[in-house]
């Protein structure tokens, strides 16, 4: 298809949900940027391949072999021993607060509706025979759109203390 067809009604609208789905997972992983260590942030980030697996295999009828159970077995096990380790210090059991839990649970909603996004974006593709560059620059186009009004939080005061993680 051209490029031009796409900003016609139905395909506006998929590109319209694709961009909104990465616009709002972007929003809600925000303050676990802000807030967390960044190792704990890019290892807890990991989540989304084992949402994405679960989405990918009941919306798209996605199926996968057993590297890719190992793959989401590593990953998970890795998250755990994070948690472990976390949860000493000098020899010391420490209770996360109920901010961490938060923002733990924050990273993981903020991975539902990317993981959405990605299998919804697959599909269509596949479905209309969508051309991949086109859909790619339209999403963007609208998420630029979309991200506009954000911009805006800039001019908002930073707080002078940021706690810290335990």
């Amino acid at each position: 298809r051209h490029c031009c067809d796409f900003m016609n009604g139905r395909y506006f609208w998929i590109m319209f949900v694709i961009a909104m789905c990465d616009t709002i997972s972007s929003i809600l992983s925000i303050p676990a940027i802000i807030f967390m260590d960044p190792i704990l942030f890019r290892i807890l980030n990991q989540i989304y391949l084992p949402i994405n697996m679960v989405m990918g295999y009941f919306y798209a009828d996605k199926r996968y072999k057993l590297t890719h159970f190992i793959g989401i077995g590593i990953i998970i096990n890795s998250i755990i021993t994070m948690f472990f380790f976390m949860s000493m210090k000098d020899g010391k059991t420490l209770v996360f607060s109920m901010r961490d839990f938060l923002l733990f649970l924050l990273i993981i909603c903020s991975k539902i509706p990317s993981a959405f996004s990605e299998n919804y974006k697959e599909w269509h593709i596949k479905e209309l025979d969508m051309d991949v560059w086109c859909v790619t620059a339209f999403v963007s186009a609208i998420q630029l759109v979309l991200s506009l009004p954000l911009g805006l939080t800039v001019l908002l005061p930073m707080p002078e203390y940021i706690p810290e993680m335990v």
